[in-house]
């Protein structure tokens, strides 16, 4: 049996489109623009900041803009929550890669602190900066380091 070569064609298309990553962007790009990506998947690499009863997303190249509450869904994939375990217990600071879904538009995250949310689908490359919880001088001190395995930039990924 042949199949009619524009069924083919029509296939080949819908296959491409679906297979075609989305377009990379910047965690500052997200918080700058928020109207553009709201809803929408994106990659980020971004730093976040964790303790009891809050957390954040951000960029030190752009903090001024926002930081989103990052949601962390009860079923991700495995190799995510593997990823995760790198992350030390109760608090601390990781840069981190997120895939997941991009929200504005409403108030979000612990008593509504926060002006985005990141809802993860997968988390990979996970570099811990700080341990615990420090005093503000070395957060900073951490943050700011130079080695750019640690520190986001705006710089895509």
């Amino acid at each position: 049996m042949r199949i009619p070569s524009a069924i083919v064609i029509v296939l080949g298309f819908f296959l491409s489109v679906s297979a075609r990553p989305e377009p990379q962007v910047t965690f500052c790009e997200l918080v700058r623009n928020p109207e553009l990506y709201n809803g929408k998947e994106a990659t980020v690499r971004a730093t976040y900041k964790y303790g009891f009863e809050w957390q954040m997303l951000y960029c030190l190249d752009c903090l001024d803009n926002g930081k989103a509450w990052l949601e962390l869904p009860i079923d991700l994939d495995d190799a995510s929550v593997n990823a995760l375990k790198r992350a030390p217990k109760g608090a601390g600071t990781v840069n981190l890669t997120v895939h997941g879904v991009f929200m504005s538009g409403a108030h979000y995250g612990h008593e509504s602190m926060y002006r985005y949310k990141f809802v993860a689908h997968k988390v990979s490359n996970v570099v811990v900066v700080i341990k615990g919880m420090k005093t503000l001088e070395e957060e900073q001190k951490a943050e700011t380091s130079d080695s750019s395995r640690r520190r986001p930039t705006a710089s895509k990924y």
